[in-house]
C-alpha cells in the first residue's frame, strides 16, 4: 500500500481484503488490534480516495463479502452499490476509520481545488461553470480498474498536449 501505482494498491488490497474475510474474526481482530493493520490502512489508504474500484473492496470488509464475487466491470454508482451490498449487514466495525479517513480525504481534495482556476469545474479564462454535460461526463466513474485509470490520465493528456 506504499506504492506509488494505483494498480498496485488495489490489487494489494484485493489480496488483504479477501485474506481477512476468508479468515474470519479471529484473524480480522488480530489484524486490528496486535498489529494496528487498520490503522496502517487508514494512513496508506487515504490519498487513493479517487480510486472507484478501492471503495467496493473496503465496504466488502465492511460487510464481510468476498471480493471474489465482486463485478469490477460494472459502473460505481449508487444503484450498483445497493446490489451488491443490499442483504448484508457490518460485521467488522474496524474498517470504518479507513473508510472514513478515505472520505476525510476527498472532501478536502476537493475544497482545496474548488477555487483553483484550472478546475474541471471551471472553464480557462472566464471563470464561468462549465456545461453540464461536462459535469456529467466527469462524474461517471467505473470500477473496473483499466477504465478507471484511463479516465485518470486523460486529463493529463488533454492537458499535455494543449501545451505542446
Amino acid at each position: 500500500m506504499t506504492e506509488d501505482d494505483p494498480e498496485v494498491v488495489f490489487y494489494g488490497t484485493k489480496i488483504l481484503a479477501r485474506l481477512l474475510v476468508v479468515h474470519g474474526a479471529t484473524y480480522v481482530g488480530k489484524f486490528g488490534a496486535k498489529t494496528g493493520g487498520f490503522a496502517i490502512m487508514r494512513f496508506r489508504l487515504k490519498r487513493w480516495w479517487d480510486i472507484a474500484p478501492l471503495w467496493p473492496i473496503l465496504f466488502s470488509i465492511l460487510f464481510a463479502r468476498d471480493v471474489a464475487d465482486i463485478n469490477f466491470e460494472r459502473s460505481f454508482d449508487l444503484f450498483s452499490l445497493l446490489e451488491t451490498f443490499s442483504n448484508c449487514r457490518v460485521v467488522y466495525s474496524g474498517i470504518l476509520p479507513v473508510i472514513t479517513a478515505m472520505l476525510q480525504h476527498g472532501l478536502k481534495d476537493v475544497l482545496r481545488t474548488q477555487d483553483d482556476p484550472d478546475s474541471p469545474l471551471a472553464e480557462r479564462g472566464n471563470g464561468q461553470a462549465a456545461t453540464s454535460s461536462s459535469i456529467v461526463d466527469a462524474r461517471f466513474r467505473s470500477m473496473s480498474l483499466t477504465k478507471e485509470l484511463e479516465t485518470r490520465r486523460k486529463p493529463i493528456l488533454q492537458i499535455l498536449s494543449g501545451y505542446s
